[in-house]
């Protein structure tokens, strides 16, 4: 086609501008994929501050409320006894459980 001094042909979110002799291929800002993108990220940031985040980890730090008195290591609230005597049999061989985990006693 005829291509004017200044003209522009727009081609889905780009468009040709003639400087010279010379197209010059510009590009227009995102389109309805890159809004819907911007809105959903938008809404997720909103939700997680809504409902104080997604993150574990303030979680499992408050369940390990079970401590060893000798070496001061802290286990989960879900931990069997079994596996606390496993600690004092490898960490504290000379110790009875009931003197490392005093609230087993």
């Amino acid at each position: 086609g005829v291509f004017w001094e200044g003209a522009e042909i727009y081609s889905g979110s780009s468009f040709w501008i003639k400087e010279g002799k010379k197209k010059k291929r510009e590009e227009m800002g995102g389109g309805n994929g890159m809004k819907s993108k911007t809105k959903r990220d938008r809404n997720l940031a909103k939700q997680q501050a809504a409902k104080g985040g997604t993150s574990q980890l303030a979680k499992n730090k408050a369940s390990m409320n079970i401590v060893c008195t000798v070496c001061r290591q802290s286990f989960m609230c879900t931990l069997s006894e079994k596996s606390l005597q496993e600690h004092v049999n490898s960490k504290h061989p000379k110790s009875e459980l009931k003197k490392c985990f005093t609230h087993l006693a």
